[in-house]
């Protein structure tokens, strides 16, 4: 947590109302919306272990391109000393920080996931893929490799050796893909329901800071991913149907945008099992364990059978019906 003098410091600097602040999330309680002049905005703050100027702006530019082509996202906003990128200290801690505009619209309904919300959402990531292959990226701002990404170079200390083993062969069988214009480049990489707003029949994105270089069948993947994890549902038909009627309207949109080999559609299966190692990892290495609750445990067991027994995230899903 943030100290409250620190937030403060930057909500005046901002020329915000402090007493609008409101503490949104993020994985180190680093997201806050705050009130300028009544207008709501997000500030984000990043930590210079985690990254570094050159990828924040990276990620900047990259939005900026995106809203610069037609796509509705969250864009950043200058300070009131016209910087993008802002700093402040806490004791010894050093904080990056860059605001940005707050969207308007509202999260997708677990109970109602319309097929034309569905569509929309694929047709966004479908735009966002296509524009990716004509994006140059600026001297001054970089976007990460998958391979820099910190689970692969610093895996959690707790791991057990199968599950490491595991990973090491999906982080080996990926570095053997092809990384051509039309498969590969600048991806959300956690493009959730969480992280977009439908408003008014727009799809909104936001969220950007997990952005890299990588397969676009993995940003579809991941969406997948997420929306089954979303609902509620149990049985494994239920789950079955659900990721059908989802895959389909979610392609029958993305392909209004851009074109995807069967090749690599037939890789989505093999995509859902690295994300499921990937966010068990994930979850072990960035959560302070003296903190969690009940339900995140029963969640990181059950994680850590289903990659252990070699139990598919989504047993008997027919890709072929995709192709």
């Amino acid at each position: 947590m943030i100290d409250n003098a620190v937030l403060k410091e930057v909500v005046d600097k901002f020329g915000g109302n402090y007493s609008t602040l409101k503490l949104l999330g993020g994985f180190n309680d680093s997201v806050y919306e705050v009130k300028v002049n009544n207008e709501s905005f997000i500030i984000k703050f990043f930590l210079p272990s985690q990254t570094n100027k050159s990828l924040i702006r990276g990620e900047l530019n990259w939005i900026n391109y995106l809203a610069e082509n037609g796509m509705n996202v969250a864009k950043p906003v200058f300070s009131l000393q016209d910087n993008l990128i802002e700093e402040v200290k806490e004791n010894n801690t050093l904080y990056y920080y860059v605001i940005f505009e707050k969207v308007g619209g509202d999260f997708i309904d677990e109970k109602d996931w319309e097929k034309d919300l569905i569509v929309k959402w694929g047709r966004a990531m479908g735009k966002m893929h296509n524009l990716a292959k004509s994006y140059v990226v600026s001297t001054v701002g970089k976007i990460k490799d998958w391979k820099t990404t910190d689970i692969l170079i610093n895996p959690p200390r707790e791991v057990s050796d199968s599950i490491l083993e595991k990973w090491e062969e999906y982080v080996e069988k990926l570095k053997s893909f092809p990384t051509c214009k039309e498969c590969y480049g600048i991806i959300h990489n956690d493009l959730h329901q969480g992280n977009l707003y439908f408003d008014n029949g727009k799809v909104q994105l936001f969220d950007f800071g997990d952005c890299e270089y990588n397969w676009f069948i993995y940003d579809i993947s991941i969406s997948l991913y997420h929306a089954i994890q979303g609902i509620s549902l149990n049985q494994k038909e239920d789950n079955l149907n659900f990721a059908t009627k989802f895959m389909k309207n979610f392609m029958q949109g993305y392909r209004l945008e851009n074109n995807i080999a069967d090749k690599w559609i037939e890789k989505i299966p093999f995509f859902l099992e690295y994300r499921q190692i990937y966010s068990y990892l994930y979850i072990l290495k960035h959560l302070n364990r003296y903190n969690v609750d009940e339900r995140v445990k029963e969640i990181l067991e059950e994680m850590k059978y289903r990659i252990e027994n070699g139990i598919s995230y989504l047993q008997g899903f027919d890709i072929e019906q995709f192709i």
